[in-house]
Order: C-alpha cells, then sequence, then structure tokens
C-alpha cells in the first residue's frame, strides 16, 4: 500500500526475501526512505542485504544515482520489459552484497 507498509513487511520477515522489487514512488514513505530504512535495520541486526531493485518511470541517470545512493542494488523503468526484468535479477543476485564478507560465516 506504501512504503511503510513495505519496510514494516521486510522487517517482519526479513529471512524470507531473496529480492526486493522497490516502487519508488509511493505514499507515506517513498522507495528512496524505505531503501535507506531496510539497509539501516540490516546493518543493526547483521542480517545480510536483501538485493533492491528500483522501479520507476522515471528514466533519467539522476534518477538512477537517487537509487544506488539509497542502498538500492539497480534500477528498472516503468513499463517493465520482461527480458530486461529478468536479466536484472540474474545481474543482480549473483553479485556481492554490501556486507557478503561478514555474511559469508553466517547461515543463510
Amino acid at each position: 500500500v506504501n512504503g511503510r507498509d513495505a519496510l514494516t513487511e521486510y522487517t517482519n520477515n526479513a529471512n524470507q526475501y531473496d529480492l526486493v522489487l522497490m516502487d519508488c514512488e509511493m505514499p507515506v514513505m517513498n522507495g528512496y526512505e524505505a531503501a535507506r530504512a531496510i539497509r539501516e535495520f540490516e546493518d543493526l541486526n547483521d542480517i545480510p542485504d536483501t538485493p533492491i531493485i528500483a522501479l520507476t518511470a522515471h528514466a533519467l541517470a539522476e534518477h538512477r544515482a537517487l537509487a544506488l545512493e539509497s542502498g538500492m542494488n539497480d534500477h528498472i523503468t516503468k513499463p517493465v520489459e520482461f527480458q530486461v526484468l529478468k536479466d536484472k535479477l540474474a545481474e543482480v543476485l549473483l553479485q556481492p552484497t554490501r556486507n557478503s564478507e561478514d555474511s559469508a560465516t553466517q547461515p543463510h
């Protein structure tokens, strides 16, 4: 429904998600704020990063930069093309996370 609900769902079930597709323009808390809060939650709780991909209609380089600065791993513009989504999922799920060295010794 909104970014705050997305954050609550994630923090209540953090180990159940392999990846988050984050809408950037949500009410109450936007996707950028939600991504920052997820990263803070992961850091405070020593949880390995869950990849986050921004989904937005904003296609400019500055919007991609904003997504990356907020802690997201990548950026896809809407409307989403299946092959682009498929390629991004494969790319993001295979790249090391911010705290992958720390998580190497933690159970998954």
